[in-house]
């Protein structure tokens, strides 16, 4: 029961109705008898000072999303190196009057690949976007020893802006425009774009193995579309899930219940969208 002294937390996002962050999370608030709260709030456009706003009337803290990962990094007094380093926060939380800025998307891709045994080293990637979700992967993808990857994004001096990071980051890596159709050729393909890939038709995957980090009910169609040509396949959900995992420790400051956390998104999901 919600009363006077109920903490809550809250993700930051615009649009941000679709989440199924708030399930997750308040499914193990509720398991582990924490008397807190996990909402999903829409800033509107502009981030602005809502972080700090929000702090003021006692928020513990916030998960960050689309399109405010990067804006983020304004709001807060500390970055972990992660955060730092990738220009992305997407887990905020006040401790001890400050504001701490961290990046779990990096742990959400290393585990999800993980748990479906897709090996990473010695291997090319390919990454559709070059945004805060297209870094973190592309980080863990160098973490895992990636050979090389390769960055393709509708914009191309955001590419080649990653992939001078991911060259820092010890790996071969090379970017191009985004042209249509789309042809993968790659160990490993992961579509960090906010475009969806609704239009698989004109993606011709020929790839070891796929992550697709748009989650949908149902699975998206790139996913739908691969696993009929036998090609594995990890989704959004996944990465949701683990990167969720990490900032449920940080913001609420307890262990995760992982199987709780799985289990609700699996009801809020039917079932069939891993």
């Amino acid at each position: 029961m919600i009363s006077a002294s109920t903490r809550a937390a809250a993700v930051l996002g615009h649009p941000v109705r679709h989440s199924l962050s708030p399930v997750m999370h308040n499914s193990a608030l509720s398991y582990l008898g924490l008397d807190a709260v996990y909402l999903a709030l829409d800033p509107g456009p502009c981030l602005g000072d809502s972080v700090r706003t929000l702090v003021r009337c006692g928020f513990l803290g916030f998960n960050i999303t689309i399109p405010f990962k990067e804006a983020a990094l304004t709001s807060v007094d500390w970055l972990d190196p992660a955060a730092r380093m990738l220009h992305c926060v997407n887990v905020i939380r006040y401790v001890d009057g400050a504001l701490e800025g961290y990046n779990t998307d990096v742990y959400g891709v290393q585990q999800s690949l993980k748990e479906a045994d897709i090996e990473v080293g010695g291997r090319r990637v390919l990454i559709l976007g070059a945004g805060g979700a297209a870094r973190a992967a592309a980080y863990a993808c160098c973490k895992a020893g990636a050979r090389q990857v390769v960055v393709v994004n509708r914009n191309r001096h955001r590419a080649e802006q990653l992939s001078g990071l991911i060259a820092d980051w010890g790996a071969e890596s090379s970017a191009c425009a985004l042209k249509w159709p789309l042809q993968v050729e790659a160990d490993l393909f992961i579509n960090a774009s906010t475009l969806g890939l609704t239009f698989h038709q004109d993606v011709s995957p020929h790839a070891g193995a796929v992550l697709d980090m748009v989650y949908s009910p149902g699975n998206t169609q790139l996913v739908r579309s691969c696993r009929k040509r036998g090609i594995p396949c990890v989704s959004g959900l996944s990465v949701l899930l683990w990167q969720g995992v990490e900032a449920f420790s940080l913001l609420f400051g307890a262990p995760a219940p992982v199987d709780v956390m799985r289990q609700a998104l699996d009801r809020a999901t039917g079932g069939d969208a891993w």
